[in-house]
């Protein structure tokens, strides 16, 4: 059992294998900084309208390109610190709010 443990670490850590991970890594952050996302907003107000009030509503699809100021995300820095592999739809459901990493 030792033998076979120990030649899936081998293969598992081969050079191959880690220069194909350096190549990956960080690669869903720069897919996410490469591209315009679509968060959709919705709002609403109640408007006192002299007589009476008014239920307003608005809701906006609103088109962001992020910067490279993405990184300094507090939250996104601790994903990639544990996973840097993670990839671009679990920084979009980060940043859109669906995502909430847990802090050990």
């Amino acid at each position: 059992m030792a033998d076979r443990l120990a030649t899936v670490v081998m293969q598992l850590y081969s050079s191959k294998n880690q220069t194909e991970w350096k190549g990956k890594k960080n690669e869903g952050l720069k897919q996410f900084l490469g591209k315009n996302h679509t968060f959709r907003w919705e709002g609403f107000s109640v408007w006192d309208a002299g007589n009476g009030t008014v239920d307003c509503f608005y809701d906006a699809d609103i088109v962001l390109k992020p910067t490279n100021e993405v990184k300094n995300n507090k939250n996104l820095q601790i994903i990639l610190k544990k996973n840097p592999f993670i990839s671009l739809d679990a920084i979009y459901k980060l940043f859109d709010g669906t995502l909430v990493p847990r802090i050990i």
